[in-house]
C-alpha cells in the first residue's frame, strides 16, 4: 500500500451494484442480467481490480408497486443478499462484501449466526448495513404486518445491535481446543451463554459460531434524522450518506463527527461515505453531455408522467411526457411512487416552481423529472472528478464515496481505468491491499478501512471490600432495593422477622470476601460471602446493575463465589432470594443448590426462599487430586 504524502488523507471508495431503484438503466444494450451471478462477478472483481474497499448491496424486502402494480420498469426478481454475499466473497480475495439486512423484519440469534458465518468464509471481510425499515408496504410480507412506529424503530435497532454484538463476542478466545488426545475440540468455560431481556427481544441463546477474524461484521448505517445520527454515533462505523453537497456534506461531516466524543469515540472510529452517480467524459464539455444523456435514460416517459401525478396529487390521463407540464391545479390525493408515497407541503406552489423551471430553461416535462431527480454528483473529465474527490475528502465533505454507476456489469470499468490511477498518482489511494505482514493473508475488512479490531470485552473477578468504591454503586443499589423490600438494611441488624431465623452476622459487614465482576473496568455484579460460626457461610445475595440484568452474569460471580468459598475452606452455603424472582430461583437450582422450602407454593407465598449447597472445598479437592494420581 503506497503511504500517503504528508498532510493529505486517505480516500475511501465503493461500488454499489444497483438495481432496487431507477438508478440503473436496464434497457441499454450494455445491460448485463441482475439475476445471472456472472454480473456480481465481473462487478466484484473489477472493483477489487480497481482496489475498492468493499462491494455495496441494497437490498428491497419487497417489489416496488405504484398505484398497488408492480412498478414494471424497475429491475425485478434479484436474489437475496446474503447468498449474493457469499458467493462474492468466494471469487475475490481481498475486497470487502457488505449488505443491506433490515434489524425490522429480522432476529438477532439467526442473522448474528448468518453474518458471522460469512465473516469467517470470507477471511474477515463482510459489513452489514442496519437498516431500520420504516413503513408498512414492506411489513405487508412478513408475519406481525404493519412497521413500527418511528419512535420504536432504532430503539429496536439499537438493541438489536448491542444484541448481536454479545453474541458475537460470546466465544472467548482459545475456546476451540481441538484436542485429539484429550478428545475435547471445545472448552464449554469459554463459550458463554447470552441471555437478553429488553423491551425488543427476551432471548436466551448460545452462539454456534465463534468469533470471526475481525471480531464481527463492519457495521455501515444511512439514517440522517436526529436519532439515525445519534444512532450512527453510537453504533455505525461508516455512514452511507446521502449528503452530496460539498457544503452540505461538510455540515453532515461535523455534525455527526461532532457527536462522537459523546459516545467515547473518536473521528478515525467513523468514516462517513455519501453515494455518488458519475459521468465521465474526454472534457468537461463531453462529461455535461453524457450525464444529461444518462438522466434521460434512467427517467422513463412512465416514470416522468408518474413523478409529475404524484406531486400534482391527481391522475393526469393523456399528458405527453416529451410536452409541457400541466395547466391543471394541483389536487389533494397522495399516490405510492415506487417503494414510497410522495407527500407535498404546499402542491400549488411546488408545482409553480416546476412551471418556472420549465420555462426559464426550455424543458419539456421528461426533461424536467430527470433534471429534478436523476442529476449526477460527479460529472467531468477523469481529471476534474479525482480533483473533486481529493477536495471533498481534504476539506471534510467526506470520507469517500459510495459509487454508483449507472450499467451492471460494466459500468464501473471506466472509472477504474481513468480515475482511480490519477487518485493514486496523487498518494490518496491504495495501490494494493494491504496484507499481513508475517502471513501473507488478505485483509480483513476493518483492515482495508483503517478501523480498529473491536477488543473483547475484558471481564474480571475483583476481591475488595465493602468501603471498595468498586463496590459502592452495587451496593448502593442493594441498598435500596433491600429497604424498599424487606426493610432490611444489607450489612446492619435485620428489621425483618422474617429473616431473624437465619444467622445474625448474615447481614454483618463481611470478613469473608466481597467479589466485584468488572467489564471493561466498570463494576456489572457483584456478590459477598459471611461466615457462620461452623464450618458453613452465607452467599449475600449476587448482585447485578440494571442495565446488565438477564446477561447471565451472575452465574459468572455466583461460580466465583464458590470458588472462593471452597478456596477458604467451607463445607457448605447457603443462598436466600425474595418472593417473585423466578430468574434467581432458576440461576440457583442450575447451579446445583437444594431448595429449603416447597416449591410447589406459590412464590408469593413463601417469602424469602433459602438454598443449600455443598462445596468441594480446596483440601478435599488436593485429596481427591492425590487419590486420583495413586
Amino acid at each position: 500500500m503506497s503511504a500517503a504524502p504528508q498532510g493529505t488523507r486517505r480516500v475511501h471508495l465503493v461500488a454499489h451494484f444497483p438495481g432496487v431503484n431507477s438508478t440503473t438503466v436496464w434497457s441499454d444494450p450494455a445491460s448485463g442480467s441482475h439475476i445471472d451471478f456472472e454480473s456480481f462477478r465481473r462487478f466484484a472483481q473489477t472493483a477489487e481490480r480497481g482496489r475498492f474497499d468493499y462491494v455495496f448491496l441494497a437490498e428491497g424486502l419487497r417489489l416496488r408497486e405504484h398505484k398497488g402494480r408492480i412498478h414494471d420498469l424497475d429491475v425485478a426478481g434479484r436474489p437475496a443478499t446474503l447468498a449474493i454475499l457469499t458467493a462474492m466473497a468466494s471469487v475475490t480475495r481481498s475486497i470487502g462484501v457488505v449488505g443491506t439486512l433490515s434489524s425490522t423484519f429480522n432476529e438477532p440469534v439467526e442473522l448474528a449466526r448468518q453474518l458471522a458465518t460469512i465473516d469467517h468464509l470470507s477471511g474477515g471481510r463482510v459489513g452489514w448495513n442496519v437498516v431500520t425499515s420504516p413503513d408498512a408496504f414492506h411489513g405487508g410480507n412478513f408475519r406481525r404486518g404493519g412497521f413500527l412506529p418511528y419512535a420504536e424503530r432504532y430503539t429496536r435497532a439499537e438493541e438489536f445491535v448491542e444484541l448481536a454484538k454479545e453474541l458475537w463476542d460470546s466465544w472467548e478466545a482459545g475456546a476451540i481446543l481441538a484436542d485429539r488426545a484429550a478428545g475435547r475440540f471445545v472448552d464449554p468455560a469459554r463459550v458463554h451463554r447470552v441471555v437478553h431481556r429488553g423491551s425488543q427481544f427476551d432471548i436466551a441463546a448460545t452462539s454456534t459460531v465463534p468469533r470471526s477474524p475481525q471480531g464481527y461484521p463492519v457495521i455501515v448505517q444511512a439514517g440522517d434524522s436526529p436519532a439515525g445520527r445519534d444512532f450512527a454515533a453510537a453504533n455505525a462505523e461508516i455512514i452511507f450518506s446521502r449528503h452530496t453537497g460539498f457544503a452540505d456534506g461538510q455540515r453532515f461531516y461535523r455534525d455527526v463527527k461532532g457527536r462522537l466524543p459523546d459516545a467515547g469515540r473518536t473521528e478515525e472510529s467513523l468514516l462517513i461515505l455519501p453515494g455518488a452517480t458519475f459521468a465521465l467524459g474526454d472534457t468537461d464539455a463531453d462529461a455535461r453531455e453524457r450525464s444529461r444523456e444518462i438522466a434521460l435514460a434512467q427517467t422513463s416517459p412512465q416514470t416522468a408522467v408518474a413523478w409529475i401525478e404524484a406531486i400534482w396529487g391527481r391522475e393526469l390521463p393523456g399528458l405527453d411526457p416529451d410536452g409541457a407540464l400541466p395547466t391543471q391545479d394541483p389536487g389533494d390525493a397522495e399516490t405510492r411512487q415506487g417503494q414510497v408515497s410522495t407527500r407535498v407541503e404546499d402542491r400549488v406552489a411546488r408545482a409553480e416552481q416546476l412551471r418556472d423551471r420549465a420555462r426559464r430553461e426550455g424543458l419539456t416535462l421528461r426533461e424536467l423529472v430527470a433534471a429534478e431527480t436523476a442529476q449526477h454528483t460527479l460529472v467531468g473529465s477523469p481529471e476534474t472528478v479525482a480533483s473533486e474527490i481529493d477536495r471533498y475528502v481534504g476539506e471534510r465533505a467526506s470520507d469517500g464515496f459510495v459509487l454508483v454507476p449507472h450499467l451492471t456489469p460494466g459500468g464501473l470499468d471506466e472509472f477504474v481505468d481513468r480515475v482511480v490511477p490519477l487518485l493514486q498518482e496523487r498518494g490518496v489511494f491504495r495501490t494494493e491491499y494491504e496484507t499481513d505482514p508475517t502471513t501473507g493473508a488478505a485483509p480483513t475488512l476493518r483492515r482495508t478501512l483503517g478501523l480498529p479490531t473491536p477488543p473483547r470485552p475484558r471481564t474480571e473477578v475483583r476481591r475488595v471490600s465493602v468501603a471498595d468504591p468498586l463496590a459502592k454503586p452495587l451496593l448502593d443499589d442493594l441498598e435500596r432495593e433491600y429497604d424498599a423490600r424487606y426493610g432490611v438494611e444489607v450489612f446492619g441488624e435485620p428489621a425483618s422477622t422474617e429473616l431473624n431465623r437465619y444467622p445474625a452476622d448474615a447481614f454483618a459487614e463481611p470478613d469473608g470476601a466481597f467479589l466485584v465482576l468488572l467489564r471493561d473496568g466498570e463494576p456489572i455484579s457483584g456478590g459477598a460471602f459471611m461466615r457462620h460460626s461452623d464450618d458453613t457461610a452465607e452467599f449475600k445475595r449476587i448482585w447485578t446493575r440494571s442495565d446488565h440484568r438477564g446477561r447471565g452474569v451472575a452465574k459468572v460471580v455466583l461460580t466465583e463465589l464458590e470458588r472462593e468459598a471452597a478456596r477458604l475452606g467451607y463445607s457448605r452455603v447457603y443462598l436466600t432470594t425474595g418472593p417473585r424472582q423466578p430468574e434467581a430461583v432458576a440461576l440457583y437450582l442450575g447451579h446445583g443448590y437444594t431448595p429449603l422450602f416447597d416449591p410447589a407454593l406459590p412464590a408469593d407465598q413463601i417469602g424469602i426462599h433459602p438454598f443449600e449447597k455443598a462445596l468441594v472445598t480446596a483440601s478435599a479437592a488436593a485429596l481427591i487430586e492425590q487419590e486420583v494420581a495413586a
